[in-house]
């Protein structure tokens, strides 16, 4: 997936990593605060609440941060959480608190993952995290495919996260590539090329 070095998505890739290297410091820290205060209004809105049995989601899959992602650990003050890792290879989510979190390398960097006997679950909600999004919901990730795969069968809300500098005019697709519902960046959240208001 994405690995030819001249393929539209290894070209973005690389320009997108030069981008984000250059969105840094306090700034991240602000920008990950005001996109997580979007992200609660959305989850707790009219938008969202009819995908879910009851007013909010009962579990929302998230992700340990690496360097230049959005901090959205915080959403643990209003939701449960569960973290990705990985099973003979394949990503599931797992119940668990950030601080209850072990470092590896399952995803091929070092990342903190749940434990291995915290409990699988299947999120209602995925916050997936992406090197850039366009306006459609299309979403350009690492190249492992691991959320790619994981997709495939998930039947809830997908909401991809990140910074303004990471929303492109064109996001390069394939027949495999899963379109998100919402994109919320630092600055807007929008579903469809349609901005919302929450």
């Amino acid at each position: 997936m994405g690995t030819n070095p001249d393929s539209p998505k290894a070209k973005l890739r690389f320009e997108m990593k030069s981008i984000i290297k250059e969105v840094g410091g306090f700034s991240l820290k602000e920008k990950s605060e005001s996109l997580v205060d979007t992200l609660v209004t959305l989850l707790k809105s009219n938008i969202t609440k009819d995908h879910f049995n009851s007013s909010k989601p009962s579990c929302v899959g998230v992700f340990a941060p690496i360097k230049g992602e959005p901090n959205v650990i915080s959403l643990g003050k209003h939701f449960d959480l569960a973290f990705p890792s990985l099973e003979e290879d394949i990503m599931v989510f797992r119940k668990a608190k950030f601080e209850e979190l072990v470092e590896t390398k399952d995803f091929g960097v070092k990342i903190y993952t749940p434990l291995s006997d915290a409990q699988l679950v299947k999120p209602d909600v995925l916050v997936i995290p992406g090197l850039a999004f366009d306006r459609t919901g299309s979403r350009l990730g690492r190249g492992k495919g691991f959320y790619d795969r994981y997709l495939e069968n998930f039947q809830g809300v997908k909401i991809g996260v990140c910074f303004k500098e990471q929303i492109v005019s064109t996001v390069p697709c394939e027949k495999h590539d899963v379109v998100m519902n919402y994109i919320i960046s630092d600055g807007e959240c929008f579903s469809e090329n349609q901005v919302l208001s929450v």
